[in-house]
């Protein structure tokens, strides 16, 4: 189990962050500044939990059978007004690939997001 902190102190604006990370399992750290690219910026009235395909030499790759994973504690907080924005109350987007869904996301709780893997399973 990880835990995973993305944070902005200019909020909403904003074009850099910084990413903290700690295997809760091993107590072992570490964080790295971020910047967004191109003309991106922080509009910081949303969050995302997402299981992703990465991108491999330029393009996007398959996404791997990852079976299924749990983000809990899906809490955003803006600044500076503190508001709470809980993953678990907003949007679900499925990932697809050729039409059919391949990572399937289901809102759980307030604050608990499941993904599933949900493309072809390997022969």
């Amino acid at each position: 189990m990880i835990t995973m902190i993305l944070c902005s102190t200019q909020g909403a604006g904003s074009t850099t962050g910084t990413v903290f990370f700690t295997n809760r399992t091993t107590g072992a750290s570490t964080s790295f500044a971020l910047s967004a690219p191109g003309n991106t910026k922080l509009i910081g009235n949303c969050a995302e939990w997402i299981v992703e395909a990465p991108t491999v030499g330029g393009g996007q790759s398959a996404i791997a059978d990852y079976g299924e994973v749990f983000f809990s504690v899906c809490e955003a907080v803006t600044a500076p007004s503190g508001t709470t924005v809980n993953g678990g109350t907003g949007n679900n987007i499925n990932m697809t690939a050729g039409g059919k869904v391949v990572s399937d996301g289901n809102l759980i709780t307030p604050t608990i997001v499941q993904c599933l893997y949900a493309g072809v399973l390997p022969s």
